[in-house]
């Protein structure tokens, strides 16, 4: 008799297929079972600090799971838990921008909690106060933490961040001119505030010196700085930084420094 090779490993490779998808099968159902069983045994908060981000601590989450649950996670069944709302509930809380949470196979609990960052800090013309975040949002003011960032004071409301996307903010402009302080390590270092005049125009006010930086509007932005730095470098390191009360790089290929009632021009 001719054995059929072929087909036997065909019927061999199928039945192993069989043996391992019931395998896999029994595994599956038998960890559900267990993780129905599961309760939560540890806790573990992740929250992002740094950067100007101390909005919220540990307690402030756990009072917010106490208020969603009614009780803390501890001892609760896993799979009784909604993940999902205490995620929103979480979330809802004006200084953070995410949440994601997720157990293990014994029990332990992780929280991980993204802060929001802001980067400058409005106070308009009426008085109002509040941050901005790193994506053009505005921030509730907070009384237990105050950021280090740009003072921006001026021609600025509330209502100007109002959109749905950053790039249809009336105030985009500002939003990208601050993030350009921001990451340059120089001028992070000698912008202290802008301020937005009534004309829309952008004015800065260094640390060092006792001069007043004319921005014009956020236009080549780069390229102004570009102008000041080399006026800064070249002139204001040589003559001294209190000699002038106003520097100006608001048209191109110019810095108009004004001193003591005269003007000087350097293109």
């Amino acid at each position: 008799m001719k054995i059929n090779k072929p087909l036997i490993k065909k019927i061999f490779i199928s039945l192993l297929w069989m043996v391992l998808g019931i395998g896999f099968f029994t595994l599956w159902a038998f960890s559900s079972i267990e993780r129905k069983k599961l309760r939560c045994e540890k806790i573990n908060i992740k929250i992002d600090e740094g950067d100007n981000k101390f909005f919220v601590d540990k307690s402030a989450i756990l009072k917010i799971i106490k208020e969603k649950n009614k009780d803390t996670l501890f001892q609760q069944k896993i799979n009784a838990v909604n993940w999902i709302g205490l995620e929103s509930a979480i979330e809802a809380n004006p200084w953070i921008a995410n949440t994601e949470i997720y157990s293990n196979r014994n029990g332990d609990v992780v929280i991980d909690v993204q802060q929001r960052c802001p980067i400058m800090r409005i106070i308009n013309n009426e008085h109002l106060s509040f941050y901005i975040d790193e994506n053009g949002k505005p921030m509730n003011w907070s009384s237990t933490f105050t950021a280090r960032v740009l003072i921006v004071t001026g021609n600025v409301s509330l209502t100007d961040f109002n959109y749905s996307h950053p790039e249809q903010s009336k105030r985009n402009d500002l939003v990208q001119l601050v993030k350009f302080i921001n990451k340059n390590e120089f001028w992070k270092a000698q912008i202290a505030q802008i301020e937005i005049k009534k004309n829309e125009d952008f004015v800065l006010y260094p640390l060092q010196g006792e001069h007043e930086i004319e921005l014009g509007d956020a236009t080549d932005c780069k390229e102004k700085f570009d102008r000041l730095k080399i006026f800064y470098l070249e002139g204001l390191n040589k003559v001294g930084w209190s000699k002038y009360k106003k520097v100006s790089v608001k048209y191109k290929g110019e810095v108009v420094a004004t001193k003591n009632n005269s003007t000087i021009q350097k293109k």
